[in-house]
């Protein structure tokens, strides 16, 4: 009997585990569903440019590897899941805070130093450009090559599950936690939830990307993460 492959999902925080695992279990039921988890937004790490960021990602899978003693080619897919933060909207719509608190709001962002938030969008907006052109990482001097796929949760991960934008973070794991709960069995109504709700952007990939890219949409409540489904025909259907 051949071994599961494993499914690598590349995420920020613990709460996108602890949201979408369980659920992501259910649904790949062929595969091994496991999480690198980066702790903190990649693509405004320091030090990171469009030039370096594939060799940033690598890195993240090679301590993934490492810590967890895993073969590279037991890996059949790395999907990488990303916060916009709105970062592709114009510079003229980031406002300075009234109360000193960061918040996305319908209109724009306010910040505590708007300046410093411009050029955060900016570099973010650059390295996401560049990750979206990668197809597959390599490793071992091209020896082993993993797909690769980027998909995102606008303007972040609470903004599409719970419709909270601003989710204070003692908060986050209870939502995480409360979300993972209430599709537990339910794993079909899930499918439902992340490709045909208002906020799933339709269209193919590179159309999907082209989409939160314009006008306030990487602020607004959209996704794309339904491409992944739509086009996945390992997930189970039972």
């Amino acid at each position: 009997m051949s071994r599961q492959k494993i499914i690598l999902f590349i995420v920020e925080g613990t709460t996108d585990e602890d949201a979408l695992s369980g659920i992501l279990k259910k649904l790949f039921q062929n595969n091994l569903i496991k999480f690198a988890i980066v702790r903190s937004d990649i693509t405004i790490a320091p030090g990171i440019s469009t030039k370096n960021c594939k060799e940033k990602i690598n890195e993240v899978v090679k301590q993934y590897i490492n810590t967890y003693k895993v073969n590279k080619n037991d890996i059949c897919e790395i999907v990488h899941l990303v916060d916009t933060d709105g970062c592709y909207i114009d510079k003229s719509c980031v406002f300075k805070s009234p109360d000193a608190e960061k918040s996305y709001q319908l209109n724009g962002i306010y910040a505590l130093n708007p300046e410093k938030m411009i050029q955060r969008n900016q570099l973010k907006s650059r390295i996401l450009n560049s990750i979206l052109g990668i197809r597959e990482l390599t490793f071992d001097n091209n020896k082993v090559k993993i797909p690769y796929s980027l998909f995102y949760f606008a303007c972040n991960l609470e903004h599409v599950l719970h419709d909270q934008p601003n989710a204070l973070r003692e908060d986050k794991e209870a939502l995480a936690d409360a979300f993972s709960d209430s599709y537990e069995g339910r794993e079909a109504d899930f499918l439902e939830f992340i490709t045909n709700s208002d906020f799933a952007v339709s269209g193919n990939y590179r159309e999907t990307w082209d989409f939160i890219q314009n006008d306030l949409h990487s602020l607004e409540r959209h996704t794309n993460f339904g491409v992944y489904f739509r086009r996945n025909d390992k997930v189970c259907k039972e």
